[in-house]
Parts: structure tokens; C-alpha cells; sequence
């Protein structure tokens, strides 16, 4: 499925792929180019950095690979969506920046607690890790609180 916008500019939907970045070949009556990792596949919500950032510098390099993020990252995006009972990932691009914001905390929150409980080695006690699990979790359930209140609810078909 695809619209052409301009001259230039081509809105396409694109296949399912694994993560990382893939080719963008166009073909036309005139020919085809192809656009040499033209786009990538991840998350939507959140970035690795955003993710990183929550869980801090402890969190054990083993399981914190891009791999993992990423897939954490789709699973929790699948979780925000059911949980509040709206498709934000097909929506993404057309939500306002308050609501990304929400989005990506409730996101980046959840996959450091992944990475977290992958592996608490690299904290100073296990108690700081469950510390900063909880911390996580509390503002993750905070999040889908707003996303799921029918006044915020309100605010983002409005806004």
C-alpha cells in the first residue's frame, strides 16, 4: 500500500521485518532506485537510549543488547496498547507530543525493568535493583492510569 504525496515523496506501508535497518526499493514504469538502508525497524514508543537512560548504568551489558531492547520494547508497545484498549502504534504518528511523551516513559520503564531482572548482577544489592524495579513499575502503572482515564482519554482525541 502506498500514496503518493509529491514529486519527491512516497507513504508507504511497509512489511513486517526484523529489527535493524532494511532497503527501500521504489519501482516505477521509469525504472527502480534502491535506497540502501532506507529505513529501520524498532520500536516505536521508545529508543535504546530512552531505555538505557531508566535502567541505568548498572544493568548487566549481557542482556542489554539491541536484539533485547527491541524485542522488549515491541512486546511492551503490544502491552500499552491492550492495557488501555487503544492501537497507539498505528496512531503514533498522528498523536500529539504530550502523548508520546506518556508513551515512551510507560515504554523505556518497562524494558529496563526487563533488563533489569535479566540479570542484577551488575547492582550493588539486590534490594537497589528491586528498588529501581519498583520505582519502574509504579510510573509504568502511572502512565497506563493516564492513557486509560477517561479525561486524559478526552484530551488526546481533542488535542
Amino acid at each position: 500500500m502506498y500514496a503518493v504525496v509529491n514529486a519527491t515523496n512516497v507513504l508507504a506501508v511497509v512489511p513486517a521485518g526484523s529489527a535493524g535497518a532494511g532497503d527501500v526499493v521504489v519501482t516505477t514504469s521509469g525504472g527502480s532506485g534502491t535506497l540502501t538502508d532506507g529505513f529501520t525497524y524498532g520500536p516505536i514508543f521508545a529508543t535504546e537510549a530512552e531505555c538505557a537512560s531508566k535502567a541505568g548504568e548498572n544493568v548487566d551489558a549481557t542482556g542489554w543488547t539491541s536484539a533485547n531492547i527491541y524485542q522488549w520494547a515491541s512486546e511492551v508497545e503490544s502491552y500499552i496498547n491492550v492495557l488501555t484498549g487503544h492501537n497507539f502504534s498505528d496512531d503514533y504518528s498522528s498523536l500529539n507530543s504530550d502523548v508520546k511523551k506518556i508513551l515512551t516513559e510507560a515504554c523505556s520503564n518497562f524494558v529496563a525493568i526487563y533488563g533489569i531482572v535479566y540479570n542484577m548482577a551488575g547492582y550493588d544489592s539486590r534490594i537497589d535493583a528491586e528498588d529501581l524495579v519498583n520505582l519502574l513499575w509504579s510510573r509504568f502503572q502511572k502512565c497506563i492510569d493516564i492513557l486509560k482515564d477517561p479525561t486524559s482519554v478526552k484530551y488526546m482525541e481533542g488535542a
